[in-house]
């Protein structure tokens, strides 16, 4: 910039602040992916097991139709939401469905004693998705994970 541009009453305004630079994949830790994809996993495990193999097991009847579907796609927007946070590293996201998952522990004993008098096998669904969820926080938090979420920008 020479010394006519510097005082060109004219000239547009310069903004002096660079564009974010996009993160690619690469820059996320792997520990970050696998805890997303467990995410998803456990999701899928919960929606199937609510939908599908609960009224199975227990013997009740299957719920109305469009409300299963209903349900079912609100569940599926609801989880994309979530996911697409943590994969953007918001970090309220990460606290929140900590959050969220430890009132979910508050409840386990009244569950899961219910469903020890009812079925087995929605014990153990129940069971391994709280591990699967329990694990995907731990990766969330535990380094690198958790620096790499420090370093994002809330949005």
């Amino acid at each position: 910039m020479d010394h006519n541009e510097k005082n060109n009453l004219y000239a547009p305004p310069r903004a002096r602040v660079a564009d974010p630079i996009p993160m690619s994949l690469s820059q996320r830790p792997r520990q970050i992916s696998v805890a997303i994809w467990l995410l998803c996993i456990s999701f899928a495990i919960g929606y199937l097991n609510r939908d599908l193999v609960y009224p199975l097991i227990a013997g009740t009847a299957f719920p109305r139709v469009p409300a299963m579907a209903a349900s079912f796609i609100i569940g599926i927007a609801v989880s994309m939401w979530i996911g697409r946070k943590l994969l953007l590293g918001r970090n309220w996201m990460r606290v929140t469905f900590l959050i969220l998952f430890v009132l979910g522990l508050a409840f386990t004993p009244f569950r899961m004693a219910r469903l020890f008098h009812g079925s087995n096998e929605l014990l153990i669904i129940y069971v391994v998705q709280s591990v699967i969820q329990a694990f995907a926080i731990l990766l969330m938090f535990i380094k690198p994970g958790s620096s790499w979420f420090s370093k994002r920008n809330d949005q």
